[in-house]
């Protein structure tokens, strides 16, 4: 139960916290590397659970470490962005961070692999 709620939030802000900096891009919105930063850290995880979907399969045993790259290099941009650009970044490096950390939490929960 308690594992169908988290993952179901998480997908919840990792969605949100990608239509938000995709919005933020189409927008021009200055610093133009946090949104991106943010786009991709939330980006990565959304592609992934949509190709889960798309594929029919209910998850993977494997770790999937192509998508933990992307969001790491995500979140390290917008930090990257905070420290060059300061406050005009805004907490864009936190949300990026989150991301990140649910990201690990969602692998925490995955069954061990197989072979």
């Amino acid at each position: 139960m308690l594992r169908s709620i988290f993952i179901s939030g998480f997908t919840g802000y990792v969605v949100l916290a990608l239509l938000y900096a995709l919005l933020q891009l189409i927008r021009g919105m200055d610093p133009f590397l946090s949104w991106l930063g943010l786009a991709l850290a939330a980006g990565a995880p959304v592609a992934f659970l949509v190709s889960l979907y798309i594929a029919g399969r209910a998850r993977t045993s494997r770790h999937p470490v192509a998508v933990s790259v992307a969001c790491g290099l995500g979140t390290a941009i917008t930090m990257a962005a905070n420290w060059r650009y300061g406050a005009a970044s805004g907490i864009v490096h936190i949300w990026a961070g989150l991301c990140l950390l649910a990201w690990f939490a969602y692998l925490k929960m995955l069954p061990p692999c197989r072979r």
